[in-house]
């Protein structure tokens, strides 16, 4: 069966509406790393209280930036797969600090939160 990614089903019997090809892909995303994800973010509920992210002002970009770079730099790239204070992934430790930024940049916009993380260089 040939799915004609144009349609919302090719379910016989099922209809559709919209363009499938402009929806988000959620079946793309890891299950597995969806998982480690979660366990990092119940590693910081623990640590700094229950969605504590939500109370992050821009001035928290560089130290968010800065974490990305320990979990990528001086943890991944430096042959350590896993973080030594939560035992857990140092690319999902990374990925929950790039939905931080992320966040940031929905609510306070780019160019604030990189003023923040350049110093007001930029």
């Amino acid at each position: 069966m040939t799915i004609d990614k144009k349609v919302v089903s090719n379910i016989p019997g099922i209809q559709g509406k919209g363009d499938l090809s402009k929806k988000p892909h959620h079946a793309g995303i890891d299950p597995y790393f969806m998982r480690e994800l979660a366990k990092v973010f119940r590693y910081g509920a623990n640590k700094h209280g229950k969605n504590n992210f939500r109370q992050m002002t821009a001035e928290a970009a560089q130290e968010i930036r800065d974490s990305v770079s320990r979990h990528f730099n001086d943890g991944f790239l430096c042959g350590e797969e896993l973080d030594n204070e939560s035992g857990l992934s140092h690319l999902a430790h990374m990925a929950a600090n790039v939905m931080f930024l992320y966040r940031l940049c929905r609510i306070y916009g780019y160019n604030e939160v990189m003023n923040v993380i350049n110093g007001g260089d930029r």
